[in-house]
């Protein structure tokens, strides 16, 4: 079973509709499996989106196996469907600032010969490593 990835098709797309294939409860909510997400997992330096499913929220996500796990604040019931709802406001800055790395490596790659070998995407700062010193 994989998750179909439809942040992968449209990095624009906020809303929508899917089935509720797996709860469980975990230490800090629930874990919670779709057939389809919006919802990014995370990675490349990037963190995961956050929002909410069905009305409740989405404190994070992650990818195991070619399955999206949400974390969730309460439990979906297995086999509804529920619309999702990524924060647009989260993801559309971090989107803006990954896009930014790739324009600043580029530039740094072309005027210095250094390649990129580290990136951080924090929520109040955006890291990025290369293997020679700038001056």
């Amino acid at each position: 079973m994989t998750t179909e990835k439809l942040y992968e098709k449209d990095g624009t797309l906020y809303d929508f509709d899917a089935t509720v294939l797996a709860c469980s409860k975990t230490e800090n909510g629930y874990a919670v499996t779709l057939d389809r997400t919006a919802f990014f997992p995370g990675g490349g330096g990037q963190a995961c989106d956050v929002g909410r499913l069905g009305g409740v929220p989405v404190t994070g996500a992650r990818l195991s196996d070619g399955v999206v796990i949400h974390e969730t604040k309460a439990p979906l019931t297995v086999g509804a469907t529920v619309r999702g709802e990524v924060d647009r406001s989260v993801r559309f800055p971090r989107m803006q600032c990954h896009t930014a790395e790739h324009i600043v490596s580029g530039l740094v790659h072309a005027r210095y010969g250094f390649d990129n070998v580290g990136f951080h995407l924090g929520p109040d700062e955006v890291t990025m490593d290369f293997n020679g010193e700038l001056t």
